[in-house]
């Protein structure tokens, strides 16, 4: 079991699980009204989550036509093809997850967020 790296597939599927994304393009209106109503949330899409995902992996492409020293090209290579995150990216994500979904602004502390997402949608103690 892989308990250090989460590919984007199983991350979207968390998300999807916790009721976080929107199951298909075509969602029941009624379904994400009563969503909505009851936790305050914007069911996110699957390609939010991908960008998510993207921006914290650090999927990026060598600057034109530099030149780059073979040592810097080394870490831009090794950063381009990260497909998973770590523990640290994952609670980043997350944060971001939130304040997608809730429609929080940087002026909210990332740890009340990642608080109020773990508590309504993560950790379900009914």
């Amino acid at each position: 079991m892989n308990t250090e790296h989460l590919k984007s597939s199983k991350f979207v599927k968390l998300l999807k699980d916790a009721g976080l994304v929107k199951q298909g393009v075509l969602q029941d209106h009624c379904l994400t009204s009563q969503l909505t109503k009851r936790r305050s949330v914007e069911p996110l899409t699957t390609v939010q989550v991908d960008l998510i995902f993207k921006k914290l992996t650090g999927n990026e492409k060598p600057p034109g036509n530099k030149l780059l020293l073979p040592s810097k090209l080394a870490q831009l290579e090794k950063k381009q093809f990260t497909q998973s995150l770590r523990v640290e990216q994952f609670v980043k994500a997350l944060v971001l997850v939130g304040r997608t979904a809730f429609g929080l602004e940087h002026d909210s502390k990332d740890i009340d967020v990642l608080f109020r997402l773990i508590n309504e949608y993560l950790v379900q103690l009914d």
